[in-house]
């Protein structure tokens, strides 16, 4: 019996040795993610804790800290593109770094690391050991649900938004000049002219008219208005025809009234400036319902395109 006690004793020590030996001195945690996002929302979204509740896991919150399974994590200081997050559990606290890294103009490196002492003796070097792989998995745990959230762009900018081809080539449209913000019954007057005039030419529209206004202008608001046609027709004093390039453009599918829409184009902006590109002209709404009919604004369903390169 005390043979066997013996050796299981020494097959526990030889255990021991040979995990503080293959222990290191100091562990270095770290876990790093690539995500399908600009730098400027990533660095938003990660860096700030007002942010946070959108894509943390466990919606937990308790005495300013945010908490994870039995860790808490709170972001200590913080710069443009990373930030100091202290890690605690209990009464002990670990010091971690951040990163946001410029990788693509449509995707962003994170990388969060920390360091920490295992301990002199056999048993406090496990325990540390331990602990270090409860982190790294609450680490990664994060990456991934902050990875799965900035990684959709409507989670980002409140709207679905990708880039394609315009396919409408043919074009009739006419501008005018009224002096307060056009009502849908003055929209409708010069969509119907156009269809008039697009009809006394053996054409007809294919898709639904497209509206901009243009309210920065001191003479009033500059209200322009195309309708897709399926064939090339002559201009006029009053219409104009327009061949348009099959160019790239963002599209954007949006249901609601004119704030919803006005909030959609403005995050359009910001993501032609967060992915670098340049807009050769301005945005247009296609209007798919056709709000003279609809009322309800709330119902009305609008695909914005806007032109980019």
């Amino acid at each position: 019996m005390r043979k066997w006690i013996l050796w299981a004793l020494l097959i526990l020590g030889i255990a021991i040795g040979a995990e503080y030996y293959f222990i290191p001195s100091q562990l270095h945690i770290a876990s790093s993610r690539y995500v399908k996002c600009s730098s400027r929302p990533a660095a938003l979204l990660l860096l700030d804790e007002k942010n946070w509740l959108q894509w943390w896991p466990s919606k937990s919150l308790d005495k300013g800290c945010w908490n994870l399974h039995t860790l808490n994590f709170n972001i200590v200081s913080s710069s443009p593109y990373a930030a100091n997050i202290s890690i605690g559990e209990n009464k002990d606290s670990l010091s971690s770094l951040i990163d946001i890294i410029l990788y693509k103009n449509d995707s962003t490196g994170i990388e969060w690391k920390c360091d920490m002492q295992a301990g002199n003796d056999p048993y406090h070097r496990i325990i540390n050991y331990y602990r270090a792989l409860k982190i790294k998995k609450s680490m990664d745990e994060l990456m991934n649900a902050f990875v799965a959230y900035a990684g959709n762009g409507k989670n980002v900018y409140g709207v679905e938004i990708d880039k394609r081809k315009f396919k409408d080539t043919f074009m009739i449209s006419t501008q005018t000049t009224v002096p307060t913000p056009p009502d849908i019954s003055t929209i409708y007057r010069v969509v119907d002219k156009l269809i008039l005039y697009a009809a006394s030419k053996d054409a007809h529209a294919i898709n639904p008219p497209m509206l901009n206004i243009d309210a920065a202008n001191p003479s009033g608001y500059i209200l322009k208005i195309a309708i897709p046609i399926n064939k090339e027709i002559p201009s006029s004093d009053s219409f104009r025809f327009r061949f348009m390039i099959q160019g790239n453009t963002l599209f954007a599918p949006v249901t609601g009234g004119p704030k919803t829409i006005e909030n959609a184009i403005q995050q359009m902006r910001l993501y032609i400036s967060d992915y670098h590109y340049s807009s050769p002209a301005i945005p247009f709404e296609s209007m798919v319902t056709d709000r003279s009919k609809e009322t309800d604004t709330t119902k009305w369903v609008t695909h914005i395109f806007y032109p980019v390169m």
